[in-house]
């Protein structure tokens, strides 16, 4: 073995361009197939994170009429307790499973306001402030004034949505909305924060005010819309599922009400889920694309040095022994590449992950969304290793079709000419 590494290496000293041009295409690819993953973890984890702060929870329960009407946000199915007894003595038993470090009830109701000749459409959430500032970032999110207050008509509003209204933190604003009753109403609120979470579904839509506030108005003493579970650990989160339906089915709550998972959100959450399922496959893409100018450079090689491969078959050596020096040529490449393309890849992907880079104006076409104008790509050790191992493989793996044709080469043919 020691032989047949000493000649390759001699061999791909002999045309130092070619060994050149073939690693330098093995480096691109490892820093892009690094990179590539890198950002795609970076919109998985902040997306999910962002969903799971506004949208699901680790868990979510609500009423399953609710759950088939969310579209329109019906108020006359409420989360009220198992048997009706309120939303707080409900987060008081789900409390007492020690998995459960949190529950967040919200109430998210639809409100209008004229402006001249226009009605613009906006989107309530009464939340419980304290616990919003616990499991969310709103706190370190408002940029101007604060969160409102309980029991008080004060609201905080996305920051876009108060430019649309032509409204400034400090002013009053009259909405429109209906109530638990189906009745139309309104109130005059105090604005007294802005909040900018960089996503443009929150910002352009959504205004907070305190729970108790949006149970007063609405009309739905002690209730929410949904009830949002946070735990230790939202990959063990079936087990909580689990103990919660068996408490609901204890106390005939799950007649009316049904929890889901994080993970049983559609669209966006489920592609990003499968998708990092299959980034390997990708990654080996790329890099087997980049392999395909080492397996030219070989077949090249094997051309000009046909004579060569003769007299080693004339001289004892076996075609297994042939297949070996050609592949190990290869892999000498690959994985040289492979790893100066793990080290120049994963110094950028250290840079931008402390820095981001900004995709607004991408995030600007795409609508209303939660992923986040600004990624942070994840640097990890674990991306290097397994970029750096599936390029030295796969080129490796690749450069067995050269190789097989050079062990084809007949010694008797080969030096004909000799």
């Amino acid at each position: 073995m020691k032989y047949i590494l000493s000649i390759a290496l001699r061999n791909l000293k002999r045309h130092k361009l070619r060994t050149v041009i073939s690693i330098l295409a093995i480096v691109i690819a490892i820093i892009i197939a690094i990179f590539y993953r890198s950002i795609l973890l970076g919109y998985s984890e902040t997306t999910i994170e962002n969903f799971i702060q506004l949208e699901s929870g680790h868990a979510r329960i609500v009423n399953k009429e609710y759950a088939r009407r969310e579209r329109v946000l019906p108020l006359m199915y409420p989360v009220d307790g198992f048997q009706g007894e309120g939303i707080e003595q409900m987060r008081s038993e789900l409390g007492k499973n020690t998995q459960i470090v949190g529950t967040l009830p919200r109430i998210k109701f639809g409100a209008s306001y004229v402006k001249e000749n226009e009605i613009i459409q906006l989107m309530g959430w009464g939340v419980d402030v304290q616990g919003e500032i616990k499991f969310t970032d709103f706190e370190n999110q408002v940029i101007a004034g604060k969160l409102p207050s309980s029991n008080r008509r004060e609201i905080t509003m996305g920051s876009s949505l108060l430019e649309k209204l032509d409204k400034k933190v400090g002013e009053k604003v009259t909405l429109i909305y209906n109530t638990s009753f189906s009745s139309i109403q309104g109130s005059t609120f105090n604005i007294v924060g802005s909040i900018e979470t960089g996503l443009s579904y929150f910002d352009a839509n959504i205004f907070l005010t305190s729970l108790e506030q949006a149970q007063e108005i609405l009309y739905m003493p002690n209730q929410s819309t949904e009830l949002l579970l946070f735990t230790q650990n939202k990959d063990d989160i079936n087990g909580v599922i689990n103990d919660v339906k068996n408490m609901m089915a204890e106390k005939n709550g799950n007649i009316e009400y049904q929890i889901s998972s994080w993970r049983d959100a559609g669209g966006i959450i489920q592609w990003l889920m499968a998708y990092q399922n299959v980034i390997y496959i990708v990654i080996a893409f790329i890099v087997f694309l980049a392999s395909i100018i080492i397996i030219n450079t070989l077949l090249m090689v094997i051309k000009e040095r046909t004579r060569e491969i003769g007299t080693l078959g004339a001289l004892g050596m076996t075609k297994r022994e042939i297949i070996l020096l050609f592949t190990t040529e290869g892999a000498i490449m690959g994985i040289i590449g492979s790893f100066i393309g793990a080290v120049i890849g994963g110094t950028l992907t250290y840079i931008t992950s402390q820095v981001g880079i900004d995709f607004g104006e991408v995030m600007e076409a795409m609508g209303d969304t939660l992923i986040s104008p600004v990624v942070y790509p994840v640097f990890s050790f674990e991306n290097l290793f397994v970029a750096f191992i599936i390029g030295s493989v796969v080129s490796t793996l690749s450069c067995i079709i050269p190789a097989r044709k050079a062990a084809k080469v007949e010694p008797s043919e080969a030096m004909k000419d000799i």
